[in-house]
């Protein structure tokens, strides 16, 4: 006998999901980047692996960082913007009443 209720749904709309993963993505992007800058410095007192880092050189690591902080930024405002809009901000899940459409 299969226990799986097929019927229920997901805690989060798909939109909520998918800003999550790409969040994700960028803060990934962004500490590995960074790394990778970190790594450039030699005052430092150590180094992160090289396989940690992303950019490869010393212009692409600072060019990966900004592209990620802009991806992060942007997914933060779609963020704001999908919450307010769709009143996912206001519904509290403890409460009965306040179903998810």
């Amino acid at each position: 006998m299969d226990r799986r209720d097929t019927s229920r749904r997901p805690a989060h709309p798909v939109a909520i999901r998918v800003m999550h993963w790409i969040g994700v993505y960028a803060m990934g992007c962004m500490i590995f980047s960074g790394w990778e800058l970190y790594n450039a410095s030699p005052s430092l007192p150590f180094l992160f692996p090289a396989w940690t880092g992303l950019g490869g050189w010393l212009a692409g690591a600072p060019a990966w960082h900004l592209g990620a902080m802009w991806l992060l930024f942007a997914d933060g405002i779609a963020y704001l913007v999908h919450g307010c809009a769709s009143g996912h901000f206001w519904r509290n899940p403890e409460r009965p009443d306040h179903r998810r459409e």
